[in-house]
């Protein structure tokens, strides 16, 4: 277990001091996490746990709810242990659109959240001139296209040559977490052999 005299990331230092203005208000922070059935604390990454001591040491009231079942009228809702997202993006973010619109702070970051979980933010990033990973999106292909449910060898191969691989690239899902179904290939036949694999194990 994480105690409070941990040093904690400059992430968590900066959400630690927004919640300062927070506590002069009192209101109760509602800290979003998964409804998978193990216990709501297990949800959180252990450095967010000085973040919450921190938060009762203030005086503030802290709830942790499935991201699921919350609902407006929120005054402060963080996403913080919400790790099952991505098996229902879509529901996810429109919950999350939903407390912004029902006046749930911080609302700037709940649509931040909501638009990054989506890796097609790279590319409205790069459409806007700011530097990014080169990116392209590719179209999953079916199991009876033969390449599983990923995208299929043409496809990468094209990517590939446009992007101008350095030896290597990554191929992750857009919408994920956890490092799932995220694979570093060195070649496209590679890319193959790892589909073909994962169908076997799927099928």
């Amino acid at each position: 277990m994480c105690h409070s005299s941990q040093r904690m990331p400059s992430s968590v230092e900066g959400l630690l001091r927004a919640s300062r203005s927070w506590a002069s208000r009192r209101p109760i922070i509602t800290v979003l996490v998964s409804a998978d059935g193990a216990p709501p604390g297990d949800c959180l990454p252990e450095d967010t746990q000085p973040l919450l001591d921190e938060w009762r040491h203030l005086g503030l009231r802290v709830v942790l709810s499935a991201w699921q079942t919350a609902a407006p009228p929120l005054v402060v809702a963080l996403p913080l242990g919400t790790w099952d997202y991505y098996d229902v993006h879509g529901q996810f973010v429109r919950k999350l659109r939903k407390l912004r619109a029902g006046g749930t702070a911080p609302g700037a970051d709940l649509e931040a959240v909501a638009w990054c979980s989506h890796k097609s933010y790279l590319l409205e990033l790069a459409e806007a001139g700011l530097p990014v990973v080169p990116t392209r999106m590719l179209r999953c292909t079916s199991a009876s296209d033969g390449d599983g449910d990923g995208a299929s060898a043409a496809a990468l191969a094209t990517a590939v040559e446009e992007l101008g691989m350095p030896g290597y690239c990554v191929v992750k899902p857009v919408v994920g977490g956890r490092g799932d179904g995220v694979e570093r290939l060195h070649t496209v036949s590679q890319y193959i052999q790892t589909q073909t694999a994962r169908s076997r194990r799927t099928a």
